[in-house]
């Protein structure tokens, strides 16, 4: 069966080169020079023809009958042969193409056991194709990868895509041949190569835990699936230390392609910077779910000889409510204040008009916007969504991907947050820091705002102005302080599990038939991490209520 060249040349017949319109001539090395091993032979070889447009592979090689190293190499060119189909038409996937074209030129790499060196026999010089492009071929641009690759690893790992790579890869070097496809496939050998034939559930509980970095539990069903997973990191504890008191909860969707709930549960530091406490993936949000992961979290107070948290702040979700005082029952639960004025939003709407709405959440409705100042309340834990999913990036990754991108992000903020610290330890304080004050000082002292807030009120700080005094560790409850001496537990690695099975989620199917965009494929995935729109927002956009910032869906409610 005949087939066509890639350059114009016409029909050729792989059994007969008398049909060829011309036997080509590449430059050909014809030198008599020897080589002590073979890669010295292979070495010099693909040097030679990298710079003529063409690149030799190995046909076939012999060793002696009685075993032995390789005595002798067939070589073709990389366009040599031709393709032979190796799976079935009706089943392949996508459409394929072969640089195969039948040249003929072949080389035999033999060993001289006299001399004991390496020579070249050329036994046919001719080619049935004109010389190529390096891009074009693939031996070579593997090469290219292969002796970049710890620099391409590195660009990986921090998250770089695929253009960011092959701009700074063509900037130090205009003349690399690497294209998408190289850094694609790159991608994937590393990952294979890290999985080690594991699934990624299995490699995210089997093989993270061992670095020392992570403490992960999780908890399957009878068939071995995993019903929901919980993860903090050795940085988390090291700021739970001395940021125990105040926990802030709240699930958020949209992070994984099995569509399993995510609780993302964060503190915030002295210097009132938020941190992630843990994360928890759930099958569904039942009490029995929430107590697994809020076990999973005492369990590691316990390890780790924290005081357990005073206080919990999250939303009205009625079963994460019902779970925290089994599990935590010296907490208190309050209900988030963001949470409680998007709810005003919602369900007091339609009753007020926008007049009354603009006075409650601005103050006076006749002020002009240049005169109100905006007091907008952000949730801890929506900020804490956002800046997830703004490094996640898409819907559709798998657990380990997920826990990969959350690695990057607690990482980094556990380095800003600890120079934030440092920061603050070297600041001073003003002389005039108490500042003139509105109201008259009021001399009875009540002692609200160190019972409540955990800081020295106006009499304890003018008591020590006065007695020139300063002010002591014990006047600022634990949470303020920001030295600890402490050290961390030991992390226990854990085992293999199933993956878990995909969530179906709220609402008509993609693809159904009463579906808005039925139109579209079913099999079309959304990889999208935008979060549905709330109650609040629907009626902001029915009502054109003018909420400034409030009716917006971005960072100020964490996506």
């Amino acid at each position: 069966m005949p087939i066509s060249s890639s350059l114009g040349l016409g029909p050729i017949n792989r059994n007969s080169l008398t049909e060829f319109p011309g036997n080509i001539r590449l430059p050909i090395w014809d030198g008599g020079a020897t080589f002590e091993t073979q890669d010295a032979a292979m070495k010099f070889l693909n040097s030679f023809t990298k710079t003529y447009g063409y690149t030799l592979v190995t046909k076939r090689f012999k060793t002696p009958k009685e075993g032995g190293p390789i005595y002798r190499v067939y070589l073709q060119c990389s366009r040599g042969g031709v393709y032979r189909e190796r799976t079935n038409k009706k089943t392949r996937v996508r459409e394929t193409s072969t640089q195969c074209i039948g040249c003929p030129f072949r080389l035999i790499l033999r060993h001289n056991k006299h001399a004991d060196c390496w020579c070249l026999d050329l036994t046919d010089p001719r080619h049935n194709h004109h010389s190529a492009t390096g891009s074009t071929l693939a031996s070579l641009r593997h090469e290219e990868i292969e002796s970049k690759e710890t620099q391409i690893k590195s660009y990986l790992d921090s998250k770089m895509s695929t253009n960011q790579i092959l701009s700074t890869l063509y900037k130090e070097n205009p003349e690399s041949i690497i294209k998408p496809r190289d850094i694609y496939n790159k991608k994937r050998k590393l990952r294979d190569d890290f999985l080690d034939s594991k699934t990624p559930v299995q490699a995210l509980i089997s093989v993270i835990p061992d670095n020392g970095d992570w403490i992960i539990n999780y908890g399957t069903s009878d068939t071995n699936t995993l019903l929901a997973i919980f993860y903090i990191h050795k940085t988390s504890l090291e700021m739970l230390r001395q940021n125990s008191n105040i926990l802030f909860m709240d699930y958020t969707y949209k992070t994984n392609q099995y569509k399993m709930p995510l609780l993302d549960i964060v503190s915030c530091t002295a210097c009132n910077k938020m941190f992630y406490a843990g994360f928890g993936f759930m099958l569904d949000e039942k009490e029995e779910s929430y107590k697994f992961i809020l076990e999973c979290l005492a369990k590691v107070y316990a390890q780790a000889n924290l005081p357990l948290p005073n206080c919990i702040l999250t939303d009205k979700d009625m079963a994460l409510m019902n779970t925290i005082p089994t599990v935590f029952p010296m907490a208190d639960n309050i209900i988030c204040l963001w949470h409680i004025e998007k709810n005003i939003l919602t369900h007091v709407h339609p009753i007020l008009t926008n007049k009354v709405l603009h006075t409650i959440y601005f103050g006076d409705p006749a002020a002009t916007k240049k005169d109100v100042t905006y007091q907008l309340t952000i949730s801890r834990n929506e900020l804490a969504h956002w800046t997830l999913k703004r490094d996640l990036q898409v819907s559709t990754n798998d657990l380990l991907e997920t826990f990969e991108s959350f690695d990057r992000t607690v990482t980094r903020q556990h380095v800003i947050i600890k120079q934030t610290h440092e920061d603050d330890k070297v600041l001073n304080m003003k002389n005039d820091f108490l500042g003139p004050t509105k109201k008259p000082f009021n001399p009875e002292y009540s002692g609200i705002t160190k019972r409540t807030i955990g800081i020295p009120c106006i009499h304890i700080i003018k008591h020590c102005i006065d007695s020139e005094e300063p002010l002591q560790p014990y006047h600022f409850h634990q949470h303020w302080q920001l030295y600890s001496s402490e050290e961390l537990p030991l992390i226990d690695p854990h085992i293999i599990v199933l993956n878990p099975a995909v969530v179906q989620g709220r609402g008509r199917p993609r693809g159904s038939i009463n579906h808005p965009i039925a139109s579209q494929a079913i099999s079309i995935r959304d990889s999208s991490i935008r979060r549905e729109l709330s109650a609040f927002e629907h009626v902001i956009a029915q009502g054109n209520l003018n909420t400034g910032s409030r009716g917006r869906r971005g960072r100020g409610r964490g996506e």
